[in-house]
């Protein structure tokens, strides 16, 4: 069995340890984690079909174009979710929603530069994928701490 070297550093003034058996596993279960998040996002996404084809026909209503507008479903109750939805809906009032054993979930069209930062801050994959698909109509899904896009 190869040997494993444990090490401790000071980084900033702090202590450190270093377990490179630990840190895979980590890894892994950081991986697993986020698979399950996506198809959260990919389940809340079918959920929510027919939210999606009304604001596919308001973006067409409304001449918004696809480079500089996305439509969003936001879980409110996600801690990123919850700091979005804060800014596009503030005051919105979640709690009525949660009153009635329903889950609060922002839905509307947003303006995608302003998703797009926010997203990089938090899904490293999803911003990527919000690179890739720069002149089509998207939907971005916050949910299980993970961002997801879907082309429409």
């Amino acid at each position: 069995m190869p040997e494993v070297t444990v090490y401790v550093t000071v980084e900033n003034g702090r202590t450190v340890l270093h377990d490179p058996i630990l840190e895979a596993v980590i890894a892994v279960v950081d991986e697993h984690n986020h698979k399950i998040a996506y198809e959260d996002c990919k389940t809340m996404f079918d959920l929510n079909a027919e939210a999606v084809e009304r604001f596919k026909k308001r973006f067409a209503e409304k001449g918004y174009e696809p480079e500089k507008h996305c439509i969003v479903l936001i879980q409110v109750d996600d801690p990123y979710g919850g700091q979005i939805s804060d800014v596009l809906m503030p005051n919105e009032n979640w709690q009525v929603i949660r009153d009635q054993g329903l889950e609060p979930i922002a839905r509307g069209i947003a303006d995608r530069r302003f998703m797009t930062d926010v997203v990089a801050e938090f899904d490293a994959k999803a911003a990527e994928d919000l690179d890739l698909a720069k002149d089509c109509l998207i939907v971005i899904v916050v949910a299980s701490s993970v961002a997801r896009v879907f082309v429409v």
